[in-house]
């Protein structure tokens, strides 16, 4: 059982993992122009029908395919803060705005709900998870490989595909990146990642690895021949990034990160003293430590970097996509350039 101090402390900290929309009243109304679209066999983590939304562009044959974040669900204080329908709406702010210093403002636009608990890996069905009631849907990389086929059909013509997402969206990037690009063959696939960055195994432990891929399924949705990706015990999810660097590291790939992240160190918290925490949580400092080393071992003369001094989690979706600045750059400047594959690093 989970006191209730310790809820709604969870529930605080769960404010800032992107769950909804932009909050304003703006926001819940949708533009006429958004479509909403489902696809047969999608389902949300309780069962209801999954789909996602499409603004289409009369002038532009450029696609924006936007994964919304919102936590994630594997026991029984996480599960409670994660949507479990698919009740989230496209907002006004960051990357949909409508404003002149937007690089995509005049983009085909996919904007998916996050309902499925998994960080858009899972492919499980009637899973159980130990405190919650009834059974869980993990499909969340099924659901997109629908989408995506879907999308498809619906914009065949296009020159170039934004993959971008916040927090829980962020790692749905990333995971998803490689049979996007492939189903996409000679259009290129840029790989936007907003504050959803995996840590080394030292920093994030196979423990809570192995939980993720147990319960949803998740080695499934890492690529076939991703042989460092999967390691006997349960770590390794790191090996992604070697491998999409490996593959397309003639593409341009980005991530952007806050130095100390106090959502994300949440999270990742549950993996501290081999899993067994009482209070998740990881220090900043180590935190901090834990993002250098990614950076040097990892994405180094691969994915360009836009690294943020601070606690903030999530950066594209909201104002700060034209507010925050590092290096003399916006970071809405700098998406303009890893648009157009000439991003450089930018912050510590």
């Amino acid at each position: 059982m989970v006191s209730r101090s310790m809820a709604k402390l969870w529930s605080l900290v769960c404010a800032g993992f992107s769950v909804f929309a932009s909050g304003s009243a703006a926001a819940q109304q949708l533009s006429a122009a958004w479509e909403w679209h489902e696809s047969t066999g999608a389902v949300c983590r309780d069962g209801s029908p999954a789909g996602y939304y499409m603004r289409r562009s009369a002038f532009d044959d450029h696609l924006v395919v936007y994964l919304e974040g919102g936590g994630a669900c594997f026991n029984s204080l996480t599960c409670g803060q994660n949507p479990a329908q698919a009740t989230q709406q496209p907002g006004v702010e960051g990357i949909f705005a409508d404003r002149e210093d937007n690089p995509v403002r005049s983009w085909n636009m996919v904007y998916v709900p996050y309902c499925t608990g998994d960080i858009y890996g899972g492919s499980r069905r009637n899973v159980s998870v130990s405190g919650v009631s009834g059974v869980q849907q993990f499909m969340g990389f099924k659901n997109l490989q629908l989408f995506v086929q879907q999308i498809q059909k619906d914009l065949p013509d296009v020159s170039q595909v934004l993959l971008t997402g916040v927090s829980a969206g962020g790692f749905g990037a990333i995971f998803n990146y490689s049979w996007i690009q492939e189903s996409y063959g000679p259009t290129p696939v840029v790989l936007l990642d907003d504050s959803g960055v995996p840590l080394e195994d030292a920093y994030l432990r196979p423990c809570l690895q192995k939980t993720f891929r147990t319960l949803w399924g998740l080695n499934d949705a890492l690529p076939k021949d991703c042989a460092n990706c999967r390691n006997e015990d349960g770590g390794g999810l790191l090996g992604l990034a070697d491998y999409l660097k490996d593959r397309y590291g003639d593409s341009q790939q980005g991530a952007v990160l806050s130095t100390q992240d106090a959502t994300l160190r949440t999270f990742f918290g549950f993996s501290q003293n081999d899993c067994r925490v009482l209070i998740p949580g990881m220090a900043p400092a180590l935190y901090e430590k834990a993002i250098q080393s990614v950076k040097a071992n990892y994405l180094n003369e691969s994915v360009k970097t836009f690294i943020v001094p601070g606690t903030t989690h999530t950066f594209i979706s909201s104002s700060r996509l034209y507010e925050t600045n590092q290096g003399g750059q916006t970071l809405a400047s700098w998406v303009s350039d890893l648009l157009k594959q000439s991003a450089q690093d930018r912050g510590p």
